[in-house]
């Protein structure tokens, strides 16, 4: 199988703005379209955005228990911590500084899965991660889709990496690959390594 990796600073020189995906990876999902083969798109972060911040003064909406940042769930219009659950609205004003400067920083699968949607209208997606699967009856209906051929894409997170087997799967994309690099974890390059891995063996399992 062919593997390659793409500098996402070329797509900002190319374009003038950041962008989620190359326009490697558009090409590819579309040509797997076009041979009516499917695809499986990777990012290890769920929700919508990473996180919440002002930029006015700089701070970030965090848990009162972790002292992380909450991430942003837009289909649930709220905050959650991944770590104790911890839930909270979403600000209209900075908390700290009173200004209404909220940005939104980062992508989640939730934001990817429209952005996926928005770039190919006729594409047949679905979304795999821990907010969509927590009813067991919808994920195996998921699972079953795809490999019924009713989906042609899958959007997730690292639940898409180990022990699906699916023949027409011919195209595996991973965004933001070099996040789980910078994560404060001396075993971080090795579980990116492994992630990758796992998520590439989904592709090419057919004849």
């Amino acid at each position: 199988a062919d593997a390659s990796i793409v500098d996402m600073r070329n797509v900002f020189a190319r374009h003038g703005k950041p962008g989620v995906f190359s326009d490697e990876l558009l090409e590819a999902i579309k040509e797997t379209q076009d041979r009516k083969e499917q695809s499986i798109i990777l990012l290890n972060r769920r929700g919508y955005s990473s996180f919440v911040l002002c930029r006015s003064c700089g701070e970030t909406v965090q848990c009162k228990n972790c002292d992380v940042t909450l991430t942003y769930h837009r289909s649930e219009r709220v905050m959650i911590c991944h770590y104790c659950n911890y839930r909270e609205a979403v600000p209209s004003v900075c908390r700290h500084c009173g200004k209404d400067y909220i940005h939104y920083v980062g992508e989640g699968t939730e934001q990817l899965e429209e952005l996926v949607k928005k770039a190919f209208p006729t594409l047949r997606v679905a979304r795999i991660d821990k907010d969509t699967t927590s009813n067991r009856r919808r994920f195996e209906k998921i699972l079953q889709d795809f490999s019924d051929g009713e989906l042609d894409a899958l959007v997730g997170t690292q639940m898409l990496a180990k022990g699906h087997d699916f023949p027409n799967v011919t195209l595996v994309g991973v965004v933001s690959v070099d996040a789980g690099l910078a994560l404060a974890d001396f075993r971080a390059s090795e579980r990116t390594f492994q992630l990758i891995t796992q998520v590439a063996g989904r592709a090419g399992r057919g004849d």
